[in-house]
């Protein structure tokens, strides 16, 4: 499982693009799409692995019910901030530069308001976010902030029951485990 933790880390951080771990718990990494919002080939409904994923215990990642509920709420924000920032073609439009002094607000949310109350897995996904936000801001590269919104996705839509976009991206460890 450490190895995991390594190749995700790595892996956001090779030059030349942003990578994605493909969520079949192997350090199996595959480039991601850099050009186009076009469907990766772990994207798929929600509705398809809905009956799977409300069947898992997800208190185990939480450090206390209080904090679950905290959590949550942090997720669902996180999530309408990317949504907001990146979203509609926003990912194209963006400069990290202008922009760094907000990005460093959300990790420092993350940072605050979830790495604090979670572990294991969700945790890992939350060290693998702010990852993407430090690269991101490093290399001035809005590309490498795809990969954080779609963590915040699939969490809110498996979590959160948020019923917007159910584009499933399969991103996280929380979820593929």
């Amino acid at each position: 499982m450490r190895n995991y933790y390594i190749y995700a880390i790595i892996a956001l951080l090779v030059a030349g693009g942003i990578y994605y771990i493909v969520p079949n718990n192997s350090t199996t990494i595959a480039p991601a799409e850099t050009e186009t919002e076009e469907p990766q080939p772990s994207e798929r409904e929600y509705a398809e692995v809905r009956e799977e994923l409300e069947q898992r215990p997800f208190a185990e990642f939480f450090t206390s019910e209080e904090a679950e509920t905290k959590v949550k709420a942090e997720i669902a924000a996180q999530h309408a901030f990317w949504n907001r920032t990146l979203g509609f073609g926003g990912i194209n439009n963006l400069s990290v530069s202008k922009r760094s002094a907000e990005l460093e607000e959300r990790a420092a949310a993350i940072r605050a308001n979830i790495i604090p109350h979670v572990r294991g897995a969700l945790a890992a996904d939350m060290e693998i976010a702010l990852a993407g936000i430090e690269n991101a801001k490093e290399d001035n590269r809005a590309e490498a902030l795809r990969i954080v919104h779609r963590i915040f996705h699939d969490l809110d839509i498996v979590l959160n029951r948020y019923s917007g976009d159910t584009t499933y991206f399969g991103v996280t460890e929380t979820l593929t485990e």
